[in-house]
């Protein structure tokens, strides 16, 4: 505000002086040798710079999309000075890397926040944060994160794409990222840095190498949140908190939450998280409310995305608005209109708990999944994930498969290819010619993402 307020200032005071110089040079020459144009269009020029100036940088101001809404953030300082750092250095991509539930997603939407308003030594940095959890084509996600209106989506075009936005140094910021597409992030980020020196920051679910980890929360930060969430909280409470949660951002917040809802937590009788959420399942929740618990953990099993609450009622035939405020007073989801989200280390817990209702609640996301065209992809995934009876003839499996390869979705085959790996997939599928189809899909899904050792290993496995 205040850079604007200045250009402001220059553009008035650019008028109020040129109108006094242009009727002095006026009153000194002949009234019949006088051109109005003469002294009229150097002095909208100018006035016109000056304005034109103003609105570039309050449109740009104006322009800067926020992403980190969330009141749980903790000031993470020390990862955000290796940010800083790591832009200040000759290098492509910086990456953290650390288990489920730490906050490396709102650690790079308060990252892209901060970048877009604050320099970072001399520079300006531009941020754009992005999620590919259950995207292939990442210049395809990132072409759509600036409107970039082509179907090609090559690096050349976002390039100058992002040069039109008359903005320098850019840093884009890559969320889910796994174990499944990191090649294909580092050689995506390897381009960009060499063809048009653009920076990324990826975060991993998993633990890698040469990731930069995360803290856990200490007491102080713990006390900080609950006081942003107005929660009356005593030091000894605390410090359960911290002896249950381990210092896991999602546990403090699954726990802060129940204390914001005054729910009573039972600390004597848990002694880690994991009793503590069997706990309440077992003893707080009846029979409607675990099978609503098990389709939503089943349902963001198979489409990492947020669920939306029509469907979840015309899936679960249990399913009352009531139940769902009560799994939200427990902290297993959060509601927001029509949306309903859960973490996904709570939903991981909690299905390795609610295995007996699990087959249930595939068999019926099948049922409704496959009356709808472009959601069919999901049926199949469901039904190979169940012990249910086959309702998806052969052909129809076959062309979702190759539909999924032709659009280059990898990761739903490698998604099937491993139930079969673990021994978990639908036993019904042997029975199946496609079975051979699914085998090779997965192989070479596996040499596509260039993850060229599980491709090794599953060799000896599958009798090709």
């Amino acid at each position: 505000m205040r850079r604007i307020s200045v250009s402001l200032f220059l553009c008035i005071c650019a008028f109020l002086i040129l109108i006094p110089l242009s009727y002095i040079s006026i009153k000194n020459i002949s009234i019949d040798s006088v051109n109005p144009a003469s002294f009229i269009s150097p002095l909208l020029t100018v006035f016109d710079f000056f304005f034109t100036s103003y609105l570039l940088k309050y449109e740009k101001r104006i322009k800067n999309k926020k992403y980190q809404y969330d009141n749980y953030f903790s000031d993470r300082t020390d990862e955000y000075k290796k940010i800083t750092d790591f832009l200040k250095q000759d290098k492509a991509m910086l990456c953290f890397s650390d288990k489920l539930g730490i906050g490396k997603t709102l650690l790079l939407k308060e990252a892209a926040d901060r970048i877009n308003n604050k320099r970072i030594g001399w520079k300006k940095y531009h941020a754009i944060y992005i999620d590919i959890i259950n995207e292939t084509n990442i210049s395809e996600v990132l072409s759509k994160a600036i409107n970039l209106d082509s179907s090609e989506n090559t690096i050349d075009l976002i390039s100058k794409k992002l040069k039109s936005k008359h903005k320098k140094n850019w840093v884009i910021l890559i969320d889910g990222v796994s174990h499944l597409n990191l090649i294909s992030v580092k050689n995506f980020s390897d381009s960009l840095y060499n063809y048009c020196n653009i920076k990324c920051i990826i975060c991993v679910d998993d633990l890698i190498e040469q990731g930069v980890k995360l803290s856990l929360f200490d007491k102080e930060i713990i006390k900080t949140l609950s006081v942003k969430q107005k929660i009356n909280i005593s030091d000894d409470e605390i410090n359960k908190i911290l002896l249950l949660s381990k210092g896991m951002p999602v546990y403090i917040r699954f726990l802060l939450n129940q204390l914001k809802n005054d729910s009573i937590i039972d600390f004597e009788n848990n002694s880690d998280i994991t009793n503590y959420i069997y706990y309440i399942i077992e003893k707080k929740l009846n029979n409607n409310q675990q099978a609503i618990l098990t389709t939503v953990c089943c349902l963001y099993k198979l489409t990492k995305s947020k669920i939306i609450k029509t469907e979840l009622s015309n899936i679960c035939n249990v399913f009352s608005d009531y139940d769902c405020k009560i799994l939200e007073y427990y902290s297993f989801i959060t509601i927001k209109n029509n949306e309903i989200f859960i973490e996904e280390s709570i939903a991981q817990i909690c299905v390795n708990y609610l295995g007996s209702n699990i087959n249930n609640a595939y068999e019926a996301i099948t049922r409704y999944y496959v009356h709808i065209n472009n959601k069919r992809h999901i049926a199949l995934l469901s039904m190979l994930s169940s012990k249910m009876n086959f309702i998806m003839s052969e052909t129809d499996i076959e062309e979702i498969i190759c539909t999924k390869i032709k659009n280059g979705d990898y990761t739903y085959i490698i998604n099937i290819g491993e139930l079969d790996i673990s021994n978990i997939i639908n036993p019904n599928i042997y029975d199946y010619d496609v079975y051979k189809k699914i085998q090779l899909s997965y192989f070479d899904a596996l040499l596509e993402l260039g993850l060229y050792k599980t491709a090794e290993t599953i060799i000896n496995k599958y009798d090709f």
